[in-house]
């Protein structure tokens, strides 16, 4: 075989080898994008399902803020009432929306508890997920410090002295007083009380907002 001809050969093989390791590099660059890709598309999906727990959360919370607001304001007319304090129509008439409104977020409250219970269902698996739902459970104290800074530049009870957000509550749903972790929505009484009027969440259309009456409730 003459020197040319091994050569050639020399030059076809490598050619060849240049050629494969081409599209070996190619195929492994299409993988890893893939793979990258892949990991976008599921950690934009994790993201999704935790803003929307985050959002129906706050409904939720709402909701329990405004059946507090609602229920000690209740307690007053009724007190005034039965106490013969007051026989105004204009009480009896805030006894009767009071309860019609507690009815109402009742059945809120239950549609709530369905949407999170579909949220769970649909609960997609990964890092992300995983770690926010470990800090429900294991470091509540720690995304409530997180969430005292959105409280105060709301204008809510951390953004004064009050200290509402520091205490404990007994709620309808939880009579023992252990509700903790739960900064101000717009149905907190407090901020209700304080701005002089009730601005509904877009989540709660059914309600509308409404000044705040003589009793200062």
């Amino acid at each position: 075989m003459s020197l040319r001809t091994v050569l050639s050969s020399v030059v076809a093989s490598t050619t060849n080898l240049k050629a494969k390791l081409q599209r070996h590099l190619q195929a492994n660059d299409l993988h890893l994008y893939l793979q990258e890709f892949r990991e976008r598309q599921r950690a934009k999906i994790e993201r999704k399902w935790i803003s929307q727990h985050r959002a129906e959360t706050r409904v939720g919370n709402q909701i329990i803020q405004r059946e507090m607001h609602l229920g000690a304001k209740l307690a007053y007319l009724q007190n005034q009432v039965n106490e013969q304090v007051s026989t105004d129509v204009a009480d009896l008439n805030g006894i009767r929306a009071c309860e019609l409104e507690l009815r109402q977020l009742n059945h809120d409250f239950g549609h709530h508890q369905q949407k999170l219970t579909d949220l769970e269902k649909a609960k997609p698996s990964g890092p992300l997920v995983r770690e926010y739902l470990q800090s429900l459970r294991r470091r509540p104290r720690k995304l409530w410090k997180i969430e005292q800074v959105y409280c105060q530049l709301r204008g809510g009870c951390c953004a004064r002295d009050c200290g509402c957000c520091e205490r404990t509550w007994k709620t309808i749903r939880d009579p023992s007083g252990s509700v903790s972790y739960m900064h101000c929505t717009r149905a907190c009484g407090c901020c209700v009380r304080y701005r002089g009027v009730y601005c509904t969440d877009p989540e709660l259309k059914h309600l509308k907002p409404r000044p705040v009456t003589r009793s200062g409730r």
